[in-house]
Parts: C-alpha cells; structure tokens; sequence
C-alpha cells in the first residue's frame, strides 16, 4: 500500500517536472530551440503524454492523499506504526505562530532546515484537508460529495508530499557518499538549489500560516540567486555525467563537441526547402 501511494504520487510529480523542464530548456535555446534540428521539440511531444498515460496525473495523486489520510488518522492512534516517508504525520501539529528556524540568509542552504520546511508544508496542507473533507460531511456532504469539492487540495497534498519525499532522499543519498567525494559539494549546492527554488515557486504554501516571514522569504530569493550562480557552472558537466550520446539526443544544439553552429548550417542542406 506503501508502494503503490508512494509511486503514484511520483509517478505525477515526475511526468509534470520533466514535461515542464523539456519546455523551459526549448524556451531557453531562444528560436533555436523551435527549430526541429533542436531535438527539443521532437523531445517534448515524445515525452508530454507521460502527464497522462498510465495514470492521469490528478487522477493518480489521489491514491498518494488517501493513503496520507490514513498515515494521519493512524499516527494519531498508534504513532509508531508509520511508514518512514510518512511519519512526520504523527507528530502534534505545531503551535500557533510557529516560524521556521532560519535566523539568517545562510540558513536557507542547511539541509535539515530545506526539509523541516517542505515537511511544515505536507502535514499542515494534510491536516486541514483532513479537517475540510470532516467539516464537509458533518454539514451533510456525501463523502463523494465532500471528496470532489476538495479536487484542488487533494492533489496539492499528493504534491507538497512527493516533494519531501525527492528532496528527503536527495539529501540521505548525498549524506552516504564517502567522505572526501568530489561529489558531495557539486550535489550539495544542486540539492540546496532544488529546494529552495521549490520552496520559492511555491512560497504561498510556506506563508499563508506565517510559517516563513516576509523577512526569509526575501533571504530565500536572495538564496536561489546565489545559487544559480554557484550552480551554473557546472550545468554542463552535470548533464554530461548521464552519458547521453549525440546519437541518441539527436540535436544540433546538444553536441558533445559544441560545434551548434556548424550543425546547424549543416541541416540546412537536407531541408527541403
């Protein structure tokens, strides 16, 4: 049961992210990027029925928000019995003007912070849902009914949850590389950048309950900028490290040897124009 929620969310969170990044990357290239010769645009029709085939995405969140109800009417009773992605839903819901533990712009890049934040998030999108869906039954809603009028947030619980769940094992995965690994300060800047540009895109989610200040959500912008720039560097040797070959990318503009330009005349002698 475990399995399946936990893969079902992830399966929606996954074909979304990747759909949107093909996009942003083909957005990117400028009117290269339109180009056929690009690859992206052949790239992005392959790829964008994912959203759909083998569950629509809204349709199979669902199964992750059932399975997070239970965790929470479960941890209630018997906190110990969770499953580890979702114990953080047996713990008491945090006091009324709880604020998240960043007392500096820096604070932004530790990765116990990064996940106590996304983790607010989940319990707390969880919980009022909880409290919707109980309210709506009460007042005399079928539990159809009070499910379909909640569409919204039952997805956006299944969301905030497999977010915690990439970033929780982004960051055990990077904490098991031997120590000394040239990788771990490459990984943890990527780790620290996905987080936080997460948690800015999302920000509404993060302080509509006050939970970050108007105060760390500036040093969270401030945060993502300086981490573009740390990353960006190495943007190159980070997607070259899956090995993809000219061949199988099929683009002028993705050449293991840079030569776009080149590539780019090139196909123009077998257009048919």
């Amino acid at each position: 049961q475990e399995l399946h929620a936990t893969s079902s969310g992830l399966k929606a969170l996954c074909a979304a992210t990747t759909a949107a990044g093909i996009e942003d990357c083909r957005l990117a290239c400028g009117g290269h990027g339109y180009l056929s010769v690009s690859g992206l645009p052949d790239l992005y029709t392959y790829y964008v029925h994912s959203s759909t085939v083998e569950g629509d995405n809204h349709m199979i969140a669902q199964q992750t928000t059932r399975f997070l109800l239970k965790c929470l009417r479960d941890g209630a009773k018997r906190p110990g019995s969770l499953p580890q992605d979702y114990a953080y839903l047996a713990a008491p819901a945090p006091s009324k003007g709880a604020q998240a533990p960043i007392a500096r712009p820096s604070d932004w890049r530790a990765v116990d912070v990064l996940v106590a934040v996304l983790e607010h998030r989940a319990a707390r999108i969880v919980r009022e849902l909880a409290a919707q869906l109980a309210g709506a039954v009460a007042g005399g809603a079928s539990q159809t009914a009070a499910w379909n009028a909640a569409l919204v947030e039952v997805v956006s619980a299944a969301h905030a949850h497999c977010v915690l769940v990439v970033a929780r094992n982004f960051a055990s995965t990077v904490a098991a590389l031997p120590r000394g690994s040239s990788l771990r300060g490459p990984l943890d800047a990527l780790l620290s950048l996905y987080a936080t540009w997460t948690i800015e895109r999302e920000l509404g989610d993060f302080v509509v309950d006050g939970f970050v200040s108007q105060e760390q959500a500036r040093w969270l912008r401030d945060q993502v900028r300086a981490l573009l720039a740390v990353v960006r560097p190495m943007a190159v040797p980070l997607v070259d490290a899956f090995g993809h070959t000219d061949y199988r990318l099929n683009s002028a503009l993705g050449r293991h040897d840079g030569e776009v330009y080149r590539a780019l005349l090139a196909s123009t002698a077998q257009s048919t124009l």
